[in-house]
């Protein structure tokens, strides 16, 4: 059997013909649950755990999803918890051990970890805070190049860099620099022409944050693909 059979046995769930059951008295009512192995609407093989949560106030019908791959049994404790937590106050009433235990593990979840990981990545990628004022005053120029070049037929990369004091637009024709704040980057982003021809025209707020993510340079809302990176020039 494999880790989610062996850890639904422990929690009281009995082996039936069309795969597990368990019903778990409540103050009132009861919780009574179904688990199955098949294929989820994404066609992703799972434990399907599903049923029927009952008391005078409350008809609930929950679906649980359980990866067939779990390699310990605090995630299958962490997934039924994660799942029935809408009725966290009839559980935590009626002394459901292993809901108790499960919500203790519902942070160690492998996506719970992976989601924290992405967002100290974000917290931590590279930006900084522009004046709308600055940005209003280096569009035009960044325009003007963007014209420049294109009519000289020029295939001038666009590179972007942070020094700490200034955000900086490198191409072959000039320079276009804007005071911002924020700390140094650690290499220079590297985009086509079509973020000087595109620069957006107004900004929503007075500081505008500028920041690379997931392969884009972002000003404030609006996404340019990058098709590079540089070293640090400094």
């Amino acid at each position: 059997m494999s880790v989610v059979e062996d850890t639904l046995l422990v929690i009281g769930f009995q082996r039936v013909a069309t795969g597990w059951h368990l019903r778990a008295p409540l103050h009132d009512g009861y919780l009574q649950l179904d688990c199955t192995r098949g294929l989820n609407p994404r066609c992703a093989e799972v434990y399907t755990v599903s049923g029927m949560l009952a008391t005078p106030r409350i008809l609930a019908q929950p679906v649980i999803e359980i990866p067939i791959d779990c390699e310990v049994p605090e995630h299958v404790y962490g997934y039924l918890a994660l799942g029935l937590r809408s009725y966290r106050q009839l559980l935590i009433a009626a002394n459901v051990s292993w809901f108790e235990y499960g919500e203790h593990q519902i942070d160690e979840l492998p996506f719970m970890v992976e989601r924290r990981r992405q967002a100290a990545l974000y917290d931590a990628r590279p930006q900084c805070s522009v004046d709308r004022q600055w940005f209003n005053i280096a569009r035009q120029k960044l325009r003007e190049t963007a014209s420049l070049l294109k009519e000289s037929s020029v295939e001038s990369p666009v590179h972007v860099y942070f020094t700490g004091e200034l955000l900086r637009f490198t191409t072959d024709l000039n320079i276009v620099d804007c005071p911002a704040q924020g700390d140094r980057w650690p290499q220079t982003a590297i985009a086509s022409l079509w973020l000087l021809e595109h620069f957006p025209r107004r900004f929503m707020n007075e500081v505008v944050t500028v920041s690379i993510w997931d392969g884009d340079l972002i000003i404030e809302k609006t996404r340019f693909p990058l098709i590079g990176f540089g070293d640090d020039p400094q």
